[in-house]
């Protein structure tokens, strides 16, 4: 027999050999697994074991038949103590449990009575003891477990997928924002990867489960909490753009430590984030834990739960002015689509991209149709400062820093520039090209921002949300603007003068205008009929040029402007602006008193032709006239009280209608006459209306006959409204500005009788003023 095969017949036997050893090992081992099946149970219930069975056998404990222990439970087998006498570390190392080293589910205590527990057949799915107490056995059993499954811890008595085994019986936990409970099974958009770590589970697709912040055993804080709450530990996992909030001015661990919220809990115990905000049972949106200030729009309500006069935020209320809100942002032509914001640059000339803010409806929540302006769209509380230089690790102490408009929780630091503000008020982006912007008419007075040298958002000294004091004047718009525009301000050598066009006045009867009306600064009731004209009727303010938005001729002090500029709504030159208003005032333009027509290179007062001053402003200033009758815009040589003398400021010698000077033109100021207000009284209502005046030069129920009595300065011909030919043509009785061509009802004649018609027709001559006896 070769060696080879010797070596092959030597490993053969060795394996036999192998083979039966181990299958007499096996035999004993199966014999070994079957007495030990039967002693399984009795790890637990002691009292089943077969020893106890056998006669004349003296066991070293007494036989039970149910052993019930002191604290309740079921029986001694389904005590904690029985539990841990494996969870020990023998089998599993629940140590922590035990030891009272970490934060588990209560055992030996009853359910709140409010907790519902499901049933099966009639019969509790999650037992209790015989006291109505929770024990280990309520949610666990070794019985029954299903060893082929593993979407489900095992020795549950129901499985435990996302949560479902904690919704059983905590089911009005899950009900979401608007009960007060924080979202379940919502995706997050990251996986908080430390805080999984920690311990947290999600569920299906990131959803967030129960899991996702308790631990049923050996959690790490209180409330089974994966992690503390102190300094926004768990909430700042998955809510990482809220962490800021530590260490700011709404950090109550630091500014107010011992509030308590409505489960009255201090900060101490509750967390930075449960100060403000509860995961369950809170009220209100964003899960408020605070009282909600009652009365205002929702959007605000819980902000002023804090800054109101009674509580930790008293030294920053709001009075009575403040920027409004649950207002629509369409207000400002924004339009809002998705999560972008757009709109018109008025200065670019362009649409773009706005920053989108937060929005709310008017339950006062963040919602995909939300579309009013709340709070939270100008401040994130979370944030004390967007602007990056003022983030990171080294936060002034918020207790001794005073907020400005870089920070302040500001979703949109101002750097000047007043971004914020124009990130929403697009039509007023245009003052920044204007000496209205403080950059520019006061560079030496700080940086006050574009918008915030004239309005402040909160606690503004008077409408509208104005940051400056009232000047001087009896018109409440008025005095907003002469702050400056006075002798000692900013604006002094742009003054109103003293004749102006009247402001904090009603439209006259049948007047209609496309100008802006303004309510008195005070007037909570805002009738329309209340509306008044004032400064801000005729001008805009942020806009220099009207029909130029991005025009930069008034970009300078040295600006001056004129009728096409000057921060009018509507431009002058043309007379436009005036004829708003005064409509019937219109058929001035072309005729002989249209200087255009007559006397093209005259100037009035302020040393401007008619291509510049426009129509109308060359026999009318609507500031800095010479008179206050009829706001005359032309050198005055006689005596301004007198009316007529306003007509003699060019139907004089040296002056542009030298040649259309009147031999005679005064009647006699002894005589005074009634106005046809009054003659009306006295069945004279189908005469011809001549007005008189008083000594101040206005209509007046009894007053004198002065130029205007008999010539509308307005009107070349007596019925026609219209514009005139624009040629310089010779008048006679029928036009030459008379205000009637027949004398038929004429009030001459209540005095003069047949002498009327010869007097009225030579007026101006020297025969029409010789004395006549008067009769009638």
């Amino acid at each position: 027999m070769t060696m080879p095969l010797l070596s092959k017949i030597g490993r053969y036997s060795n394996i036999a050999i192998l083979v039966a050893i181990f299958s007499v090992f096996a035999q004993s081992a199966w014999a070994a697994r079957d007495v030990g099946s039967q002693r399984e149970c009795a790890t637990c219930h002691v009292s089943w074991i077969k020893t106890f069975k056998i006669k004349g056998v003296k066991t070293l404990i007494p036989k039970e038949k149910k052993q019930i222990t002191k604290t309740g439970k079921q029986d001694s087998s389904s005590t904690n103590k029985m539990c841990f006498s494996c969870h020990d570390g023998f089998v599993l190392d629940s140590r922590k449990v035990w030891q009272g080293k970490g934060h588990t589910h209560p055992v030996g205590v009853k359910p709140s009575k409010n907790m519902k527990i499901p049933t099966s057949k009639g019969k509790k799915i999650f037992p209790l003891n015989d006291d109505g107490k929770m024990y280990c056995g309520t949610c666990h059993t070794a019985h029954g477990v299903d060893w082929k499954q593993s979407e489900s811890p095992l020795f549950l008595r129901v499985k435990n997928v996302e949560s479902s085994l904690c919704l059983a019986c905590h089911l009005d936990k899950s009900t979401g924002p608007a009960e007060g409970n924080h979202p379940v099974f919502k995706s997050l958009e990251k996986r908080p990867g430390k805080l999984i770590a920690a311990g947290a589970k999600l569920g299906a697709d990131n959803g967030v489960t129960c899991e996702t912040c308790h631990i049923a055993h050996t959690a790490p804080t209180r409330m089974m909490l994966v992690a503390t709450t102190k300094n926004a530990e768990l909430c700042g996992h998955c809510h990482s753009d809220k962490k800021s909030v530590v260490g700011t001015k709404h950090d109550m661990a630091i500014m107010a430590p011992d509030i308590i919220n409505i489960k009255g809990d201090t900060v101490e115990k509750s967390g930075t984030c449960v100060a403000c905000h509860l995961p369950h049972k809170a009220q209100g949106p964003a899960l408020w834990a605070r009282e909600r200030y009652e009365g205002v729009d929702p959007s605000a309500a819980s902000c002023l739960g804090c800054h109101n006069n009674d509580t930790m935020a008293h030294e920053k209320t709001l009075t009575d002015f403040n920027h409004p809100v649950g207002v629509p942002v369409k207000n400002l032509d924004i339009s809002v689509k998705g999560k972008q914001w757009y709109g018109h640059d008025v200065v670019k000339g362009k649409d773009e991209k706005l920053q989108a803010l937060p929005l709310y409806n008017k339950q006062g929540l963040r919602k995909k149709n939300a579309r009013n302006v709340g709070c939270g769209s100008c401040h994130d509380p979370h944030q004390w400062s967007a602007d990056k230089k003022q983030q990171g690790k080294n936060k002034p102490n918020p207790k001794k820093v005073e907020g400005d408009t870089t920070n302040s929780f500001l979703r949109i630091a101002d750097t000047g520039n007043s971004d914020l503000c124009i990130n929403c008020h697009l039509k007023k982006r245009s003052v920044l090209l204007t000496k209205h912007n403080q950059k520019i008419y006061a560079p030496d007075k700080g940086n006050e921002g574009l918008c915030t040298s004239c309005h402040q958002p909160h606690n503004a000294k008077q409408r509208p949300l104005w940051a400056r004091d009232l000047g001087p004047g009896k018109s409440d718009v008025g005095r907003l603007c002469t702050d400056c525009h006075k002798k000692e301000g900013l604006a002094k050598d742009t003054l109103p003068g003293k004749h102006s066009h009247p402001v904090s006045i009603a439209l006259k009867s049948g007047m209609k205008t496309s100008l802006p009306l303004h309510h008195k600064l005070q007037d909570k009731n805002k009738l329309k009929k209340d509306k008044k004209l004032d400064c801000s009727t005729c001008h805009n303010t942020h806009q220099w040029d009207p029909n130029n938005v991005a025009s930069k001729s008034g970009a300078s002090m040295k600006a001056e402007g004129d009728g096409k500029t000057s921060f009018l709504r509507i431009t002058s030159h043309d007379s436009k602006l005036c004829l708003d208003c005064h409509k019937q005032k219109g058929s001035v333009r072309k005729s002989e008193h249209d200087l255009n027509v007559t006397a093209a290179k005259a100037v009035n007062n302020k040393n401007e032709t008619v291509e510049k001053s426009g129509v109308c402003g060359q026999c009318h200033a609507v500031h800095q006239a010479e008179s206050a009758m009829a706001l005359w815009g032309r050198k005055l040589d006689k005596d301004g009280a007198d009316v007529n003398n306003l007509c003699l400021s060019c139907h004089s010698d040296g002056k542009i209608a030298e040649n259309k000077q009147p031999i005679s033109y005064k009647h006699p100021k002894e005589t005074l006459l009634w106005s046809q207000a009054i003659r009306n009284d006295y069945g004279r209502k189908k005469d011809t209306a001549l007005p008189v005046f008083d000594k101040q030069g206005k209509r007046a129920d009894v007053g004198r006959i002065a130029c205007a009595t008999c010539h509308n300065a307005h009107q070349w011909q007596s019925g026609n409204n219209k514009p005139g030919s624009g040629k310089n043509t010779e008048g006679d009785v029928t036009n030459s500005f008379l205000r009637t061509k027949h004398t038929k009802g004429i009030v001459c004649a209540d005095c003069h009788g047949e002498e009327a018609i010869f007097r009225y027709k030579y007026f101006h001559g020297e025969s029409a003023h010789k004395k006549y006896p008067m009769f009638r």
